[in-house]
This record gives C-alpha cells, sequence and structure tokens, in this order.
C-alpha cells in the first residue's frame, strides 16, 4: 500500500530490520518460508530504488536479505541479486567504501550464494591497502567470505593472515578466530604463523568457545594437517562436559578432527560415542561415515555405538558419495565389529556406482569386505 512512498533510507532500514529479526526469531524464519511471496512489492521497489542507494544503505540492504535468507539460488531473488552486484561495482568505482562496508558486503554476497568473481577481486583489491583499519570481526568476515564463495584470493589471504597475527589478542570473540582458520583450511592457504598465533589463543580461551566453534576448530586444524597438540587437548577438556549441546555434525567434526589429527582422546571418544548412539538419526549420512572412521582410526570402535551404526547406516547409504562408502565398510572392517546386513546393503548400494570410485576407494572397499568375510 505504502510502497511508493519508500525512498532509499526506507529500503535500507526494511531489509536491515528484516534480517536481524529472521537470524533472532525462529517464528519469523517460518513465517519467511511460508509468506516468502509477501515481499514481493518491496523486491520490486527495491530494484527500482538501487540506482539512488548510497553506499551504506546499499550493503546495509544486501546484508539484510541475506541474513534473511533471501538468497541468489532462488529464482525469485536472482535479479535482485545480479542488480546489486551491479550496483555494489559501481560504488567501488567510486571509492565509497569503508572497511565495513567491504566486509559485509563480501560475507553478503557470499553468503547469497552469489560469489561473483569480478566483484570479489575489486574488494580484495580495495580491502588489501586498508587491511589495518578493518575490524577482528571485518577481517574474519572478510576472508571467510572467500572461502564459502570457493574466491582464491592469495594476495589478500596473506596479508590478513599478517594482520590476525599483530592483533590476536584484539579477536576477544572467538568465534571470529574460529572462523579465521576454518577459512584458511576450507581455501588450502597456508599460514603457519596464523595457525600458530590463533592456536596459542584459542587454547588459552577454549572455554569461551560455542560448541559448533570447538568442532569447526578441531576440524579445520585437522584439515590443515597442523600439529597442534596443546589445542587438541584444549579442546577436548572443554568439549567433554558439554557434548549434549553439540549438533550431529558437530560431534562428527570433533572426533573427525581428533582422529585425522592423530590426537589420542580414549575418555573423550567414550563419551561421544554414549553420546551420539541415540542421536544417529539426526546425523547427515557424511556424518555417520566420518564419525564411524574416526572412531576406527582412533582405535576406539565403540561396539555399541557401532551397532547402532549398523541399524541406522543400511537406510541411509544413498546419502553417501563413494569415498563415504569405502570408508564406512573400511571402518566396520578395522572395528571388528561383526555387520554381514551393513555389509550386505553395502554392496547392494556401490556394485552399481563402481565406475565412479576412484581406485585407492575400490581397493578400500575390497579390503574391506574381505576382511569382514574372512573374521565371518
Amino acid at each position: 500500500e505504502h510502497g511508493d512512498d519508500f525512498n532509499a533510507m526506507h529500503i535500507s532500514a526494511f531489509w536491515n530490520r528484516l534480517g536481524k529479526l529472521v537470524r533472532s526469531s525462529r517464528a519469523e524464519q517460518s513465517w519467511l518460508r511460508a509468506r516468502g511471496a509477501a515481499l514481493s512489492p518491496v523486491r520490486e521497489r527495491t530494484l527500482a530504488m538501487l540506482p539512488d542507494l548510497e553506499a551504506r544503505s546499499l550493503v546495509n540492504t544486501a546484508h539484510g536479505l541475506a541474513s534473511a535468507r533471501l538468497l541468489a539460488s532462488s529464482p525469485a531473488w536472482l535479479q535482485l541479486w545480479g542488480s546489486l552486484d551491479g550496483a555494489a561495482r559501481a560504488q567501488c568505482d567510486r571509492r565509497q567504501l569503508t572497511p565495513q562496508n567491504l566486509a559485509n558486503l563480501a560475507w553478503s554476497f557470499a553468503t547469497a550464494r552469489h560469489g561473483v568473481a569480478p566483484l570479489f577481486e575489486i574488494i580484495a583489491a580495495q580491502s588489501r591497502p586498508q587491511l589495518a583499519d578493518f575490524s577482528p570481526q571485518g577481517l574474519s568476515n572478510l576472508v571467510w567470505a572467500y572461502a564459502t564463495a570457493a574466491l582464491p584470493s592469495p594476495e589478500l589471504f596473506d596479508e590478513v593472515a599478517a594482520a590476525v597475527v599483530s592483533r590476536v589478542g584484539e579477536f576477544n570473540n572467538t568465534q571470529g578466530l574460529v572462523n579465521v582458520v576454518w577459512a584458511y583450511a576450507t581455501a588450502g592457504h597456508e599460514a603457519p604463523l596464523l595457525y600458530a598465533a590463533v592456536a596459542s589463543r584459542l587454547q588459552q580461551r577454549a572455554d569461551a568457545c560455542s560448541p559448533q566453534g570447538l568442532a569447526i576448530a578441531a576440524w579445520a586444524y585437522a584439515s590443515s594437517g597442523t600439529e597442534a597438540p596443546q589445542l587438541y587437548a584444549a579442546l577436548s577438556s572443554s568439549a567433554v562436559v558439554r557434548l549434549h549441546h553439540f549438533q550431529p555434525q558437530g560431534l562428527a567434526n570433533l572426533v573427525w578432527g581428533l582422529a585425522t589429527a592423530g590426537h589420542e582422546e580414549p575418555a573423550l571418544f567414550a563419551a561421544v560415542a554414549a553420546e551420539a548412539k541415540g542421536r544417529l538419526h539426526g546425523f547427515q549420512g557424511q556424518g555417520l561415515a566420518n564419525t564411524a572412521w574416526a572412531f576406527a582410526k582412533a582405535g576406539c570402535a565403540d561396539e555399541a555405538l557401532f551397532e547402532a551404526l549398523a541399524a541406522e547406516v543400511p537406510r541411509r547409504l544413498d546419502e553417501l558419495s563413494s569415498q563415504e562408502l569405502a570408508n564406512m565398510g573400511w571402518a566396520f572392517a578395522t572395528s571388528g565389529v561383526s555387520a554381514p546386513e551393513l555389509f550386505a546393503a553395502l554392496g547392494d548400494t556401490a556394485l552399481p556406482r563402481l565406475a565412479s570410485f576412484k581406485p585407492q576407494e575400490v581397493a578400500n572397499l575390497v579390503w574391506a569386505f574381505a576382511t569382514a568375510t574372512t573374521r565371518c
């Protein structure tokens, strides 16, 4: 009714407020999923107003849309994100964006799954000379965005690493540090000094990490191949008393990280087994495979957990990739737990897909069946 009266300030404030509501309220999330079409008039008005938005309003609009999960992967919102990309590049050309604007813009486009390489190249070029003026959260959001969008920027990552190392004590929010190492591990960007500085900080403040943060930190350090035994010990000590607060994916990432790093924590693995065995229905297929593999790799093959896995996994095998099918077979064969029904289902699932298996996956699967058959 009042759409034509919306000016640039109103548009920006609307999306910014909507994003905050959706982030903070499950009820608002449910409403938006059910009635997203109600936003069509505002979306059309936003498209018309984009040329009139100044830099801050433009960034707040993009940030609000991304926070509200109105993503470019949805046909209804793709046009708006494409137009936002053009408007953002125009603002960059006019050098109108502050460090906070640049970090939030990158975060927004990555979250919206609209990782447009030319825009990200411009953001990197304008961010690098200003990194000293970025807040710790801004630095974290910046590299998180590039890793999430799968857009490499080696020079930017080198310079952000140096900035984080010199300012690691300013990161009062542990999640910011966790997101930094997640980004470097995901991007496969080597930064040994960064990993060392962040590990030192996190091991002092592990109890301030959320359960998700503990799991992601373990995953990131293991994925990067960084040796950090004191950090793993601190993460384990903090996690073991809070496992009931972990999401299934967090439990899987935690044990996968510790097993991959070769860090022995039998008490933690026993506690995770007790926590996970009754919650396996909530695990994704990848999480089931990673959990089984981690327990077998760590030599902590809890019999009750593997029996629960043997009951859950056969009906979930279609969710597993070829590597995960091979890892599942390897884990059960290594565990010594008898699971003939699981192996029968595994064979039925893998056989039609063998052409897509890598040689090592085929070898692992054949070894698993041979070992399990011999044991039987």
